[in-house]
C-alpha cells in the first residue's frame, strides 16, 4: 500500500510538467491529476470520468487571478483610472472564457471558498461595487477624475485622454506634456507588464489591447512580456538585483494570489513604513490610512474568539479595498482533481489539498 501511494505522489508531481498529462492518466502512467483549473483541462478529464474507471473531486479555489496596480505613479496612482480599467473589462465573460465555465468572479481580496466570504456574502452582495462592464460608465468615472483634456490642454474630443497633474504627481512618467503656460498633463497610457507563456496574459491582451473598449474610453494600454522572475523584480522594485527594477516603470501587472490557510492576517500589508515596504509589504504602494488601520484592526483590534467583531472588521476592510481597487480580481477557479477510481476516501477541499488529503486516502484494487 505505501509503495503504491508513493508512486502515486511522484507521478502526480512530475506529470504536471507535461502537456500529455491526460494521456498519462488514461494509460496508467499516473493515477491522479490535481488542480485542473480551466475548461480546456477539466472538460476532457470529465469526459474520461464518464467513460468509467475514473473519479473526480471539485472545490473552490481559495484565491483568484488578478490585475495589480502600482498606485504611486503614473495614471494608476489615481483611483478613477483603476476603477475605469475594471469597467473596461467584461470580467464575467473573461472568467467564463478562461475557466470554461468552471469558475466565478470575486470583487475583493478573497476566494469563493473563504469562510468569511460565505458568512458575509449577503452584505457584500448588497454593498460591493462589482464594476460591471460599461464604456459609458468608465468614461464618466474618468471625467470625474479629471481626465478631460487633450494633449494640447484643450477639452478632450477624441484619441488619448490627458489629466492636469502637479509636478509631484507627474514624476518622470513617460509621455507627460508640459504646456507653455507651465501646466503638466499626464497621458492616460498604462504600461502593463505580463509574464511569458501565460494564457491569462494572452486573453487579457485580446480584451485590453486589441479590443475597442479601452480605446473608445480614451485610454491606451501597452503590454510588455518578460520572464516571471523579472516581473516579480519589477513588482517589488528589487534594485538589489539590478537598479533598473527600482525605477517605477510599469503601472499594471497580471498574476494570481491564494490563501493557503483560513488565517486572514494582512497586518502591515498597507504600511507607510519604507523599511517594511523594502521587505515586500505594500507592494502596490497604496497609501491609505483607513485601509492600513482596518488591516491592523482585524488582527490586533479583536479579542481571540470574538468571531462576530472580526467578521465586522473583515467586511469593512473588504469594502474599503473594493473602493480603492489596488487590484482587479479576474476569476476564481473551481479546481478539479481527477484520479483512478481505485483511489478511495480522497476528499480534498480548498484548505485540505492534495498533500494533506492523500494521507487519508487508500487504494482498492
Amino acid at each position: 500500500m505505501k509503495k503504491k501511494l508513493a508512486l502515486l505522489v511522484v507521478g502526480c508531481l512530475m506529470v504536471s510538467l507535461f502537456a500529455t498529462m491526460l494521456d498519462n492518466l488514461k494509460t496508467g502512467g499516473v493515477d491522479i491529476l490535481i488542480q485542473l483549473a480551466d475548461g480546456s483541462e477539466i472538460s476532457p478529464a470529465l469526459d474520461l470520468v464518464e467513460q468509467g474507471g475514473f473519479a473526480y473531486s471539485k472545490y473552490d479555489r481559495a484565491g483568484y487571478g488578478l490585475l495589480e496596480f502600482h498606485c504611486d505613479f503614473g495614471p494608476t496612482q489615481f483611483v478613477e483610472a483603476r476603477q475605469a480599467v475594471a469597467m473596461l473589462l467584461d470580467r464575467n465573460e473573461f472568467a467564463r472564457t478562461f475557466t470554461g465555465g468552471y469558475g466565478s468572479v470575486v470583487h475583493g481580496p478573497y476566494g469563493a471558498a473563504m469562510p468569511e466570504f460565505k458568512k458575509a456574502k449577503a452584505t457584500l452582495d448588497e454593498k460591493l461595487n462589482t464594476y460591471p462592464f460599461s464604456v459609458e460608465n468608465a468614461i464618466a468615472k474618468l471625467e470625474e477624475g479629471g481626465w478631460t483634456l487633450g494633449a494640447d490642454g484643450k477639452p478632450y474630443t477624441s484619441g488619448l485622454r490627458y489629466k492636469e497633474v502637479t509636478a509631484e504627481q507627474a514624476g518622470d512618467y513617460a509621455g507627460n506634456v508640459t504646456l507653455p503656460d507651465g501646466r503638466i498633463l499626464m497621458p492616460l497610457h498604462i504600461q502593463w507588464l505580463a509574464s511569458e507563456g501565460n494564457a491569462v496574459s494572452e486573453l487579457l491582451k485580446v480584451h485590453l489591447v486589441e479590443g475597442n473598449a479601452v480605446k473608445d474610453a480614451g485610454m491606451n494600454i501597452t503590454q510588455t512580456v518578460v520572464a516571471w522572475n523579472e516581473l516579480l523584480n519589477y513588482i517589488y522594485r528589487d534594485d538589489s538585483v539590478d537598479p533598473q527594477y527600482g525605477v517605477p516603470t510599469y503601472g499594471m501587472y497580471n498574476l494570481a494570489t491564494g490563501y493557503p490557510t483560513t488565517v486572514y492576517d494582512y497586518a502591515y500589508e498597507w504600511t507607510f513604513d519604507e523599511e517594511l515596504i523594502a521587505q515586500g509589504y505594500n507592494r502596490q504602494r497604496l497609501f491609505d490610512e483607513d485601509l492600513d488601520k482596518l488591516s491592523m484592526d482585524m488582527v490586533y483590534g479583536v479579542e481571540s474568539g470574538d468571531d462576530d467583531t472580526f467578521l465586522e472588521k473583515w467586511t469593512e476592510y473588504i469594502l474599503r479595498w473594493n473602493e480603492l481597487l489596488p487590484q482587479v480580481p479576474l476569476y476564481s477557479n473551481i479546481y478539479h482533481d481527477v484520479y483512478n477510481a481505485k483511489l478511495k476516501n480522497y476528499e480534498p477541499n480548498s484548505y485540505f489539498t492534495f498533500t494533506s488529503a492523500i494521507l487519508y486516502a487508500h487504494i482498492e484494487d
